[in-house]
């Protein structure tokens, strides 16, 4: 493992940063402030993990698009050795077609 100080701290992602082994923590702050400070609201509630310069997304989103933003926004990190993006795609929520939301007998959601 090597040792040293980090560089230049960098507070957003746009900031390059000079890091060594001991400093992945920085990195996923990084990732996290793309991710939270992003236009797509979607993005912001994701979660971040590093070690050894692997970045993992993890969270849940509604389509593969975000999914694919979430990786794009964070890939160009200086440090990063690799990504895996295990982030979730739900789908988007049905909409209710009942328009007085009854729950119906037996069903114990009134959009089924």
């Amino acid at each position: 493992m090597m040792t040293g100080n980090l560089g230049t701290k960098a507070t957003s992602c746009e900031s390059p940063v000079n890091r060594d082994e001991s400093d992945w923590n920085d990195l996923a702050d990084i990732a996290r402030t793309c991710l939270q400070t992003s236009a797509h609201r979607a993005l912001r509630f994701l979660k971040c993990e590093c070690g050894q310069g692997i970045l993992i997304l993890r969270g849940r989103v509604s389509s593969y698009y975000d999914k694919q933003l979430a990786q794009e926004s964070v890939r160009h990190l200086p440090g990063l050795k690799a990504l895996v993006n295990v982030i979730e795609v739900d789908g988007p929520r049905p909409r209710c077609r009942n328009s007085e939301n009854r729950t119906i007998p037996g069903r114990s959601d009134p959009c089924e």
